[in-house]
């Protein structure tokens, strides 16, 4: 695959900031160096949850995502940037609800502007 034309280049993202992104599972997320991926809301069979896509460039085999716009917003210090967290006391996986009630706004605005660009496409044809 040839690089995505509307691709920020990796070196130009910054950790923690979030961006508009082009996935097979997300449409917003928040740039992980350390992983080199995206963390963002991901939907399946009903349920929404923190999942991780990495970026393109890190191997365009395996790389499912790229980011396309600045949205403006970083992930505070005091937020983990992880998909949740496991306590071995309790045998329990907990949500990072925190960094998932930050996304989740920025997430439903793009899915808004996504399904209007959308729309104004169908009204040009």
């Amino acid at each position: 695959m040839n690089e995505p034309q509307d691709r920020i280049p990796i070196e130009q993202l910054e950790d923690r900031r979030v961006y508009a992104i082009r996935s097979r599972n997300l449409v917003v997320g928040a740039w992980d160096a350390v992983s080199r991926g995206f963390i963002g809301i991901r939907e399946k069979f009903g349920s929404k949850y923190l999942f991780t896509e990495y970026e393109w460039g890190t191997d365009p085999r395996t790389g499912t995502a790229w980011a396309t716009r600045d949205l403006n917003v970083v992930v505070p210090d005091d937020v983990a940037m992880v998909q949740g967290f496991h306590d071995p006391a309790q045998n329990a996986y907990f949500v990072n609800n925190l960094l998932f009630d930050l996304l989740k706004p920025l997430e439903d605005a793009e899915w808004q502007r996504i399904i209007a660009e959308r729309a104004a496409d169908q009204e040009e044809e």
